[in-house]
Parts: structure tokens; C-alpha cells; sequence
């Protein structure tokens, strides 16, 4: 009992000091917090209402709605104002006498501080709906980063109606910060295709990114010689090491293309070829070069399609035209010696079609379409195919060539594809056949399904095996069979067939009938009168 009075006088004081001193800390804390969010109110404070700008919202008849940076480098302003009363907006705005749908200018002016700007012709855009106005400015001088206000004044240049203070972002004039556009590929899609954009500079911040789309074309050009035909927001920033060099950081942005109706709006000829517009990529209001790009239509592949379709035939007609031969295709794929349809020569024509197509289709693309002046690339994957089926075709051949003569069939049927000349199923041919088949159609299929403006889709390397493994067993087997009868029908080296003796005995009486044929025989003793014949020549006698 007593150690447990003695251990209650010895915790007694550390119970009464803990919440005193838990308390104060707590206090503290509060203090610093409250602190801290003063100084942020007195920091939003000073950037709202830096060089006395303050806004008029309620007592002035217009007022400043938006005002942000829209390209630094041209020192462009993007700028909507908001009419109380609709009908006033009509007294600052003067109608082009032209065109009576576009504003032409309007009786107000903006200064940032104390420097002038002008409004540009031809950006100025009324909504109909409501009492407010688009235009774009740009400012005669250069507006430093950091706070400023821009001030909307009456016509004479002296009332101020409204204050709109706004921050200047960094120019990133250096050459190091500058955004590069290295690569825009695809050049071309419809509305709702993903689109990536190689380059360098731009940023960390995705939100610090947007996407314009122009033309140089048309009525309606703003100040710039150009027309916004719309924008959008990449939803993609990364960056990536280089495959090649390491120390090299590619960075991308993918983009859908928009769908608004002024770059969804086609004329006969944009309608089958697509509308060439322009593409830049602006960061922190600072834009990069522009890049070309083709809008399409949702069915241009079909039209493509036929128009490649058509290609093949009139060149493969041509060259049947030069041949002369009524059966041009027959005698291509027909197997003179035999008189069947040759397997080899059939998936060589069927690849050299296929593939010739599909080149025809990407060229007609890149050249028509795109217009970019570039000879499209022709895999490598492609070429591989191309080489596995011309050298199964030419070992076809020279395999043929050493075999001897052969039946000939008085009819090519489809069949021969896979049947031998004695009339038997051959399963490497049916393989053969089977799998060229097969990887001719899914190519095809992939290619109209793949966006054929970023190039021929690639051949798996397994399907390449594969084929290969199909040529293959079907040279192997046709060489197998070729020596298995070669030996089946090797004579024996000591004796000799009933033909080969009765083909000599034939050929030894006509030797002697041609002989005897031109000579005489007389008949003569000699001196011991033995009797002897004597052949003569009739002509030599004489």
C-alpha cells in the first residue's frame, strides 16, 4: 500500500504539466495556420487588386467577362465582353458592309496598364443568345510576365467602364524552352481519331497545353491571314526515353480530332479527297511551328478502296494487253509441262495482287490525300513475304525442270491446287493453300480496318514462320517425290529391257538395209580357185 501511495505522488505532477503543455501546442499550431491563411489572403489580395484594378461588374453597362493570353509570341489576347442590356451591345458594334454577318470593329478600346491595343479585324464574334462578344486584341508593346490589368474604355478614351486583372505566364523565349513539333502522325484523319505529336518543350502540365486547328482559306480571315476552325485538349502528355540514344527524351501529346462542324463541313472535291487545314500546338500560350494535316469524311476509305481496285485491274490489264494472250491469267498460273494449275505460281499472283493493291492504296493516299510530296515506305515485313513466295516459286520451277516427262491433263481443274499428277490429295499443298489463304484475308482485312494514312500494317513475325514453314514442307515433298521416281524408273546397270533390245535390233537392220542398199557384191576367185565376194561400189566400177 505504501509503494502504491508513493508511485501516485510521483505521476501526480506529470498529469497536471501535460495538458497545459498539450494545450499550448495545440494553440501554436493555430496561430500558425491562421497566419499562414493571411498571408495568402494578402497575396491573392495584391494579385487581384495590383496596380489598383478593380472590377465594375455592377455599375457599368459592359464588363469584362474573360481576358487571357491567347499567343504570347504575337502578343494575342483572347477577350469576351458581357452587355447588360443585349440592344446596347449594338451601339459599339459596326457591321461590315460586305458581309453583313461578321462585325467589322467596335467603338471600344482596352489598354494592359498603360499599354495600347488594337482589336483584330475579322475576330470579332456576337452570341446571339445573350449580350456578349469574342475578339481577340493584340498589344503594341510587350507585356512582361507577372500581374497586370487591362482596363475597357469608352470611345472617348478616357471613361473607364471596367478592370480585369489577369497574370502574364512566362514567355519562354529562350531557345531551350521554346516548343518543337517533330513529327504529326498520322497527317490525317476524321472526327474522333487519335492523333500523336512528337517534339520537345511541352511542359509538365497538360492543362498548359491545347491544340488549334486553321486554314488560310476563305472569307473569314482574322488580323492573322487565318481562320480558327476550332481547338481541343490533348489527353495524353508523356515522355519516353529513345530507343537509339538514351540521354535523348521524346516527348508526345495524343489528341482526338474534334468534331465541330467547321472542320466537318466538305465541298464535292474535300468530300473525296479531304480538306487540307493546319495544326499547332500552343504551350503556355506559346505556339509551335504549324503542321499539315487532312480532314477526311467518314467514307473516304471506300472510296479510296475503289479507286485502288480500279488501278490494279487497268495495270494488270495492261500488261495482259501487251502479253496478247486471250487467257492472260490461265497462263500465268498454269503449269505448262502438265497442263495443271501450278500452287506456286497461284500464291506468288496472289500475293503480287494483294500486295500491289494495298500499295496502290497507301500510295494513292499519301499522294491524293495527304499531298506531302513523300514516296510511302513499303515494310520490311512485306518484303519478306514477298521474297518467301517468289523462292518458293522459283525451286517450284527448278524442281520441275529436272523431273521427266509427265502426263498431261486435257483440262486444269481448280483441284490441282491440291492434288498431285497421279490424281492423290498432297497434304503440304492443301497447307499451303489453306494458310496463303487465310493470311491473304486477314491482311487485307486489317488494312481497311488500320488507318492506312499511317502506312501498311506489319506482318507477325509468327505468320512469316509460318508461311515458311508451309513453303517448306512443300518444296521438301516435291523433291522427295521427284528422286523416288527418278529411282522407280533407273534401269538396271547389267541387263536390258525388252524395249531397249528390241529398240537396237530395229536400229541394226536399218543400218544394214541403208548399207547394202548403195553397194554390189561379186563374186571372184582367187589363185588357188577358193571362191570370194568382193563388194563393189556401182558408181566406182564405172
Amino acid at each position: 500500500m505504501f509503494k502504491f501511495l508513493i508511485f501516485i505522488l510521483v505521476l501526480l505532477p506529470s498529469f497536471l504539466l501535460y495538458p497545459q503543455k498539450a494545450g499550448g501546442i495545440k494553440k501554436v499550431k493555430e496561430i500558425k495556420e491562421v497566419e499562414e491563411t493571411k498571408e495568402v489572403i494578402e497575396e491573392i489580395k495584391e494579385e487581384v487588386e495590383g496596380n489598383n484594378c478593380k472590377s465594375r461588374k455592377g455599375s457599368s453597362i459592359a464588363f469584362i467577362e474573360v481576358f487571357e493570353p491567347k499567343d504570347l509570341s504575337r502578343e494575342q489576347y483572347e477577350v469576351m465582353l458581357n452587355f447588360k442590356n443585349p440592344k446596347e451591345r449594338q451601339k459599339y458594334i459596326t457591321w461590315s458592309k460586305e458581309d453583313e454577318q461578321y462585325p467589322e470593329s467596335m467603338n471600344l478600346d482596352i489598354v494592359i496598364d498603360q499599354v495600347e491595343t488594337r482589336i483584330a479585324r475579322g475576330t470579332i464574334q456576337s452570341i446571339q443568345d445573350k449580350g456578349r462578344v469574342r475578339f481577340q486584341i493584340f498589344s503594341l508593346g510587350r507585356v512582361p510576365e507577372g500581374q497586370h490589368c487591362a482596363r475597357l474604355l469608352a470611345s472617348d478614351g478616357l471613361t473607364v467602364l471596367d478592370e480585369f486583372g489577369f497574370i502574364a505566364p512566362p514567355r519562354m523565349d529562350e531557345p531551350s524552352k521554346q516548343p518543337i513539333v517533330q513529327k504529326l502522325h498520322p497527317l490525317g484523319g476524321v472526327a474522333g481519331d487519335t492523333i500523336v505529336i512528337t517534339g520537345k518543350n511541352f511542359g509538365d502540365s497538360i492543362d498548359k497545353v491545347s491544340i488549334e486547328f486553321l486554314t488560310k482559306k476563305g472569307d473569314n480571315l482574322n488580323y492573322w491571314k487565318e481562320e480558327v476552325l476550332g481547338s481541343t485538349i490533348p489527353f495524353v502528355l508523356s515522355k519516353e526515353e529513345s530507343n537509339d540514344d538514351k540521354k535523348e527524351i521524346n516527348e508526345t501529346i495524343r489528341f482526338s480530332v474534334p468534331g465541330h462542324p467547321k472542320l466537318n463541313s466538305f465541298d464535292i472535291r474535300e468530300w473525296l479527297f479531304g480538306k487540307t487545314i493546319y495544326v499547332r500546338v500552343l504551350v503556355n500560350h506559346r505556339p509551335a511551328t504549324l503542321e499539315r494535316f487532312t480532314i477526311l469524311n467518314s467514307n473516304w476509305k471506300i472510296i479510296i478502296i475503289i479507286i485502288s481496285i480500279l488501278v490494279t485491274i487497268v495495270f494488270i490489264g495492261s500488261l495482259a494487253f501487251i502479253i496478247h494472250h486471250k487467257q492472260f491469267y490461265a497462263f500465268i498460273v498454269l503449269d505448262t509441262k502438265t497442263n495443271m494449275y501450278s500452287l506456286s505460281k497461284v500464291q506468288a499472283f496472289a500475293w503480287l495482287v494483294a500486295l500491289l493493291g494495298s500499295y496502290f492504296y497507301v500510295a494513292i493516299c499519301s499522294g491524293i490525300i495527304l499531298q506531302n510530296g513523300k514516296i510511302p515506305d513499303f515494310n520490311y515485313s512485306l518484303i519478306g513475304l514477298m521474297g518467301i513466295s517468289v523462292g518458293g516459286l522459283l525451286t517450284s520451277n527448278y524442281l520441275d525442270n529436272k523431273t521427266e516427262k509427265t502426263k498431261r491433263k486435257e483440262k486444269p481443274l481448280l483441284i490441282d491446287l491440291v492434288m498431285s499428277s497421279d490424281g492423290e490429295i498432297q497434304l503440304p499443298k492443301l497447307q499451303l493453300l489453306g494458310f496463303t489463304a487465310i493470311s491473304i484475308i486477314i491482311y487485307i482485312f486489317n488494312l481497311l480496318q488500320s488507318n492506312v494514312l499511317a502506312g501498311l500494317p506489319d506482318i507477325p513475325n509468327t505468320l512469316h514462320t509460318l508461311l515458311l514453314t508451309s513453303q517448306g514442307g512443300f518444296i521438301g515433298g516435291k523433291a522427295i517425290n521427284n528422286r523416288l521416281s527418278a529411282a522407280e524408273k533407273k534401269p538396271d546397270d547389267n541387263k536390258e529391257t525388252e524395249s531397249q533390245v528390241e529398240e537396237k535390233e530395229s536400229e541394226d537392220v536399218e543400218e544394214v538395209d541403208v548399207t547394202f542398199g548403195s553397194l554390189d557384191a561379186v563374186e571372184e576367185k582367187d589363185a588357188q580357185g577358193n571362191k570370194k565376194t568382193v563388194v563393189e561400189n556401182p558408181k566406182e566400177s564405172n
